[in-house]
């Protein structure tokens, strides 16, 4: 695969909006004889390794799937333990003043103080520039579309106000299964998505960038004839 240098598509890399699925933490657990616990560790270490190395290839923003509201479903031990190791994604990061951290989905969903916590978190960070980091968290496309729905009954305002991003590129889901966890691009039916069998505890930053270089290096047509 050719590699383009950086600086020849750095506008195409500073424009490009990455959606990230992880999947895999539990099963990259079990194989090593470890709890889940073990493996949701990692959430917040190889994601503070994936913003290092977007903001090297000029990337400023990242969108990252923290759980669906389907997921709620699990035991609620595992639900906590998931939601605390996102809240540790701004302590280990080395960049501090410049993450900047969104929460996206149904807030109303978290239960115990975990409502004020990711509040916190988002008023803690919201002066800081450098990088944008989006969590999805407690979100399922039929309950954003129906608390947007709540909102206005216009369509194009419906789509306006749900927290799906308008422009995603790229949706790069990990663990092997190839589906999307409840998230239906509605507002992106032009995106592109890549299932990778790594558990998300092994997605590195050199296997992100070739995806990104894959991406880039397609000729995007959208249907339209070749002039």
């Amino acid at each position: 695969m050719k590699k383009f240098k950086i600086a020849e598509r750095y506008e195409d890399l500073k424009k490009l909006n990455i959606l990230i699925i992880p999947d895999g933490n539990r099963r990259w657990a079990k194989q090593r004889g470890r709890t889940f616990g073990y493996g949701y560790e990692q959430m917040p270490i190889v994601i503070n390794k994936t913003i290092n190395g977007l903001i090297k290839l000029g990337i400023k923003k990242l969108y990252f799937w923290g759980n669906s509201i389907k997921n709620l479903e699990r035991p609620r031990e595992q639900i906590i333990s998931f939601w605390e190791e996102y809240l540790k994604i701004y302590e280990q990061s080395n960049l501090k003043k410049k993450l900047r951290i969104h929460i996206l989905g149904n807030t109303e969903l978290f239960f115990g103080d975990f409502k004020e916590k990711f509040q916190k978190l988002e008023d803690k960070t919201k002066h800081n520039i450098g990088f944008d980091l989006y969590l999805f968290l407690n979100y399922s496309t039929t309950d954003d579309l129906s608390r947007a729905y709540s909102k206005t009954r216009e369509f194009n305002k419906v789509l306006k106000k749900m927290d799906e991003p308008s422009n995603l590129h790229l949706i790069i889901r990990t663990g092997g299964d190839k589906r999307l966890s409840g998230f239906m691009p509605l507002k992106n039916p032009n995106v592109h998505i890549y299932f990778i069998k790594e558990f998300f505890p092994d997605l590195s930053v050199k296997r992100i960038e070739s995806i990104i270089w894959s991406f880039l290096n397609i000729d995007l047509k959208y249907g339209l004839k070749e002039k």
